[in-house]
């Protein structure tokens, strides 16, 4: 932060910090080295002891005049306007970054790792236990696809525990493995990665209880094919 700035703005900053109730750590400059007259970061410490920006915002006092920005003040006057350069939620690469380091830590407390299930790409993999049971997958699928549910249909000719541990691999939070036995009751068998369990559910109470853990988020449907066999392929490993 510029000397200057921070003195002519030292309460509101202070009061700032009382707002947010972490440490801070405050770099005062004599001259302008850069664009901006202030620079706030949000930290974190990752899982290596270092520290790990999120989020930015900058004052921009040099660019309007650069790139010839003006507006007309209320005296009629022409001015060069303050940019803001605000990234509260930081980039796409830092929000990855973020919910990895999250994964990280729920796998050194003996959690499975998993992604958030409104952003998770593949949210149900239904696996039947054979060819004979893919039309049944397929017709389950359009109740899932109705209600804005991401799933996918693993239609490969693989056992039935070589398909749910690829499942696996992908953090794939909600496995159903369809036989004879949930086509003839309509009740699923369900592999819950968040609470490592096993339940049984109807397709209802499954989209209601997804529906529920992702009500603030957008919606958008999966991609790809919803048959693996259709879809290209990225790793052999699963």
């Amino acid at each position: 932060i510029l000397r200057s700035f921070y003195e002519a703005d030292k309460e509101f900053l202070h009061s700032v910090v009382d707002f947010v109730g972490k440490p801070v750590m405050v770099e005062i400059f004599e001259e302008r080295y850069a664009y901006f007259s202030f620079k706030g970061e949000w930290n974190v410490v990752d899982d290596q002891e270092k520290a790990a920006c999120l989020a930015t915002i900058q004052i921009d006092v040099e660019n309007a005049e650069r790139f010839k920005i003006t507006y007309i003040a209320e005296d009629g006057t022409e001015k060069y306007p303050l940019i803001l350069h605000t990234s509260p939620s930081g980039s796409i690469e830092r929000i990855v970054y973020g919910v990895l380091e999250q994964a990280h830590k729920d796998m050194k407390k003996g959690k499975p790792p998993h992604l958030p299930l409104w952003m998770t790409p593949v949210q149900v993999r239904l696996s039947p236990v054979d060819e004979s049971f893919v039309d049944y997958c397929i017709e389950l699928g359009k109740e899932l696809d109705a209600a804005g549910v991401r799933y996918e249909i693993d239609d490969r000719s693989q056992t039935v525990g070589k398909k749910v541990r690829s499942a696996e691999k992908l953090w794939i939070p909600y496995i159903c493995v369809i036989g004879e036995k949930e086509k003839s009751s309509g009740s699923l068998s369900v592999r819950r990665r968040e609470y490592k369990d096993q339940v049984k559910m109807t397709v209802s109470e499954l989209v209601a209880e997804i529906s529920e853990k992702t009500a603030f988020a957008p919606k958008q449907r999966l991609m790809f094919p919803n048959l693996i066999s259709r879809q290209p392929i990225f790793s052999r490993a699963v």
